[in-house]
């Protein structure tokens, strides 16, 4: 087995960190690679971990990039909040010597797959670990249509909406007034932003429905895809969101629960 490290090279002593677990790990008789996170680079298919050295958004790229190899993905933060990763830097020497023992456990976590559609034909497809958001390109108030299994659910008028992961509860839908949500349920969370009327409480739903967004009249709407612009609808096209068949796994190397996580990582950053 290899382990692929993934640095973010934006982040200064990434290459040094990386340096440091490869030789770790090759003092344990355990292959490495070094790829940068923002360069393109081929998974060889040997590769057994992926080791993230940077903050949640560089697990995230990773998790795009590979999601669907089924290999678990151990985030280091070198970032600032760092609430997917597992481990800080100071456990790196702890934490590499569990690994090469197996001692920690995995973290299955729900994607969204999300279709871009135009007469019934897809035109896109885009995997989040998080959210993907709607908003007005030009800032202006957006009507939108929501679906729910082909059913009609609500006209929306506002900002914009997010359609969340369990995960992406403690991101932006959580700064648009969103639930956070246990990562282990499946389910699918609709937060509406700066809705004009009735509709604006967010709406918990079982992942095995399908959501469809459907821009009304000739608004223009941009989709963002955990964080990043990925296309504007144009006329006649909408986006059907659903649960994707692949999970994203992450390491973990404690029971520390995941609303102590909350605590300790958000909810001690809101205070600070």
């Amino acid at each position: 087995m290899k382990i692929l490290i993934v640095k973010n090279e934006r982040i200064a002593d990434s290459s040094l960190m990386a340096e440091e677990i490869s030789r770790q790990l090759r003092s344990a008789g355990i292959e490495t690679i070094t790829a940068e996170a923002y360069s393109t680079f081929k998974l060889e298919r040997d590769i057994g971990i992926i080791i993230v050295l940077g903050g949640d958004g560089t697990l995230i790229r990773v998790a795009h990039l590979y999601g669907d190899c089924d290999i678990p993905i151990m985030g280091v933060n070198m970032g600032t909040v760092g609430f997917l990763s597992s481990i800080e830097v100071e456990e790196i020497e702890s934490s590499l010597d569990k690994l090469i023992r197996g001692g920690y456990s995995l973290d299955e976590r729900m994607l969204l797959e999300i279709d871009v559609i135009q007469a019934s034909q897809r035109l896109d497809r885009y995997y989040s670990l998080n959210e993907v958001s709607f908003k007005s390109v030009r800032g202006r108030i957006l009507s939108l249509e929501i679906a729910i299994d082909g059913q009609s659910h609500a006209t929306f008028r506002g900002d914009g909406i997010i359609v969340a992961t369990p995960t992406g509860s403690t991101a932006y839908s959580l700064s648009a007034g969103g639930p956070v949500i246990d990562p282990l349920l499946e389910v699918l969370l609709l937060t509406p932003l700066a809705a004009y009327h009735l509709y604006r409480r967010p709406l918990v739903i079982d992942a095995g429905k399908e959501i469809t967004v459907h821009p009304l009249a000739d608004d223009q709407t941009e989709i963002s895809v955990d964080g990043q612009v990925k296309c504007g609808l144009k006329e006649n096209q909408y986006v059907i969101v659903r649960k994707a068949p692949h999970k994203v796994k992450l390491l973990r190397f404690n029971e520390d629960s995941f609303f102590h996580t909350v605590n300790t990582k958000l909810w001690r950053n809101e205070s600070d």
